[in-house]
């Protein structure tokens, strides 16, 4: 009764002055045998600070439904929640909740979708401003119909050369916050936006970068490759039509249809990443040989066929000869590439007319001793340097792509990149010799338009560092229990990875996307 005669002003503070002390108040059971323990009080403490309010979810057709009720009673936010929170699953909405909507939607305006933005306004042709400042596009439209061709099961991307819009250039330069902030500043102070108050109030922090990068569509990605200068847009065009042509003119199928790339597979590839703790500043991995590397040379047809693979490794002997070393008959000896596996070893030779190192024709024979494999068709080989040269292509054409044409009965056309190792005379008559088609992808194209380079290449080298991880992990483990063991604090030190172990992985990977079955000879 006291309370409600006095104003709340007066109120209050009479009670609580006439209220017993907190020492002395009957609290409930529980809190007194929690207070009476400790270490039960403080996980209590920590149960309740991790505690949420909970957050409400609104839909965007239901908040423009709210807003349209306030809009009907007249711009009363009170009115308008009294009416909204009567209704079941809308109690939580508030007075405060409604005015805040509105100021947003009539603030910012409305989006594409209709929903309103949330935030400070954005300046749309400034921010575009910045991004042109820091890109070049170059597109060349055609107007040749897209065609469609399968890579994988569940991935299907436009074939080569039949594009609506064909990225020829991508100059970007966006390569730090500090490079992005100086161009907002350089475009701030041109005289179209020098007097704008929605620019000249910004100051570009982090969070107005982080804001920027994501309405600018732009990802933050490894620098992994040096750019090359393509060529021009109207060459690669060009190229890109005649080779779509000539996929019609000869009527090939989608399974006669293959795209082929070869890339550098390391033995000891190092993992991407490495949770640490909250002290340690630099990830770290084992020390491991960085020129134990192979090539691999994959190709997969238009339908989504991935065919074996052609993989060359290293050995130190140099020459055309290589019939008398001794690195492939010594895999054979590991489990996994002996003959019950399959694997059988063979000799290929042929005479080919090739350019010397100062300019001048040579023709010698190439003698390369293989490993290739009759269920899955995989094949192994050497050289000095472990990657696709002339006599390596024409290898591969002889050993794989022409069984498995001749076995097919189809055509076959290769779709392949401009390098140099595929434009000799050479490689073009054994291709002639076989009636297989040679198509050759524009220079310094390779990463836009070579589709094993964009889908296969990736998942390849993710398996093999999945691999090694593991390996890593139960070396890790037996040096632990050798330590416990010991009692000694010797380093760790795991054993290097073996040429078989990352040969497994990549046939293992491809056999995972669907090998071809055909045997080579």
């Amino acid at each position: 009764m006291l309370q409600q005669r006095l104003p709340v002003s007066r109120g209050l503070p009479f009670l609580c002055a006439t209220m017993p002390p907190a020492s002395s108040r009957k609290r409930p059971r529980d809190a007194v045998e929690l207070d009476g323990d400790a270490a039960n009080a403080a996980r209590l403490r920590r149960a309740l600070s991790r505690l949420q309010p909970r957050k409400h979810v609104v839909r965007a057709d239901d908040k423009a439904s709210m807003l349209r009720v306030l809009q009907l009673c007249g711009g009363n936010a009170s009115a308008a929640a009294h009416r909204i929170s009567s209704r079941t699953g809308f109690e939580f909405v508030t007075a405060r909740d409604l005015q805040r909507w509105a100021f947003a939607a009539a603030s910012a305006g409305a989006s594409a979708d209709g929903t309103a933005r949330r935030g400070r306004p954005v300046c749309a042709e400034f921010e575009a401003a910045v991004k042109a400042s820091l890109t070049l596009d170059i597109e060349v439209r055609s107007d040749t119909p897209s065609v469609t061709i399968p890579l994988t099961r569940a991935t299907a991307v436009s074939a080569v050369g039949s594009f609506s819009t064909l990225p020829a250039a991508a100059n970007n330069i966006v390569y730090s916050y500090d490079v992005i902030r100086a161009a907002a500043r350089a475009v701030r102070a041109l005289p179209q936006w020098r007097a704008d108050p929605r620019v000249a109030r910004l100051a570009f922090s982090n969070k107005w970068v982080r804001g920027w990068l994501r309405r600018a569509g732009l990802r933050r990605l490894r620098v992994t490759s040096v750019e090359k200068v393509p060529p021009p847009a109207a060459a690669v065009a060009e190229r890109m039509r005649a080779i779509v042509a000539r996929i019609r003119a000869g009527r090939f199928a989608p399974c006669d249809v293959r795209s082929a790339d070869e890339t550098g597979v390391w033995l000891a590839s190092l993992p991407k990443h490495q949770y640490v703790g909250a002290g340690v500043r630099r990830g770290t991995a084992p020390p491991a040989d960085d020129h134990a590397r192979f090539t691999v040379l994959l190709n997969g047809a238009a339908d989504g066929t991935m065919h074996a693979p052609f993989c060359v490794v290293r050995c130190s002997a140099e020459g055309a000869d290589l019939s008398k070393t001794r690195v492939l008959q010594r895999l054979r000896d590991v489990d996994g590439f002996n003959a019950d596996a399959g694997w059988s070893l063979r000799e290929w030779q042929r005479v080919l007319t090739t350019r010397s190192r100062t300019g001048q024709p040579t023709t010698v024979v190439h003698v390369r001793p293989y490993l290739v494999h009759s269920p899955s068709g995989a094949v192994i080989t050497l050289n000095s340097t472990a990657w696709m040269r002339t006599a390596e292509v024409c290898m591969w054409a002889d050993v794989q792509l022409a069984p498995q044409q001749a076995a097919s009965g189809r055509p076959a056309l290769i779709v392949v990149d401009n390098c140099g190792s595929h434009v000799t005379p050479a490689v073009e008559a054994v291709f002639r010799e076989h009636g297989i088609a040679l198509e050759l992808l524009p220079k310094n194209m390779t990463h836009a338009l070579q589709v094993m380079d964009l889908v296969a290449n990736a998942p390849l080298k993710a398996a093999l560092r999945r691999r090694r991880s593991a390996a890593l992990f139960a070396a890790f483990q037996a040096h632990k229990l050798l330590q416990r063991a010991a009692e000694s604090g010797a380093p760790w030190a795991p054993p290097k990875p073996r040429l078989a172990d990352a040969l497994r992985a990549v046939f293992h990977t491809v056999a995972a996307a669907g090998s071809s079955s055909t045997t080579p000879r």
